[in-house]
């Protein structure tokens, strides 16, 4: 089946990174990787949800009952999106991705982790979002996106 093998590869990926921080939002995308990346890599992760004025307390409160059912390790980070995030230009999701994620970074080097992976799939390739591009930039990984 077409699904089983796309989840091997992903299981293949989460097992070459080893040990990683999931940026973690709670949105159905991130909850499917975090399940995959926690039985794959057992203890050897860290969910981490960025709390900002930009993200409903209902969605942060999601994130954390989430993170405690699947019995992972979860922090969450004050995140305060750049000035340049709140003119709401067309690049605002590339600043407050850029910001958030090279903190998501320091958090990660801090906790000896190899890498800082995120929810991006495949589907997302085709849309317009800016912020793809920051985590190519700081060497963000996106194991379902890279799985197909």
């Amino acid at each position: 089946m077409i699904v089983d093998k796309k989840i091997e590869k992903l299981r293949s990926i989460l097992k070459s990174i080893d040990s990683a921080l999931v940026a973690f939002s709670g949105g159905v995308d991130s909850i499917f990787l975090l399940a995959v990346a926690a039985d794959t890599l057992g203890d050897k992760l860290l969910a981490v949800t960025g709390v900002s004025l930009a993200i409903p307390k209902s969605e942060i409160a999601q994130a954390v009952s989430l993170a405690k059912r699947l019995k992972v390790t979860h922090k969450l980070v004050v995140d305060t999106p750049p000035q340049k995030f709140w003119k709401n230009s067309t690049q605002r999701c590339y600043y407050c991705k850029r910001q958030l994620f090279r903190q998501l970074k320091g958090i990660a080097a801090k906790n000896g982790l190899q890498c800082v992976i995120d929810a991006t799939n495949a589907d997302d390739q085709g849309d317009y979002r800016p912020g793809i591009r920051a985590l190519q930039e700081l060497g963000v990984r996106s194991p379902l996106k890279e799985a197909g």
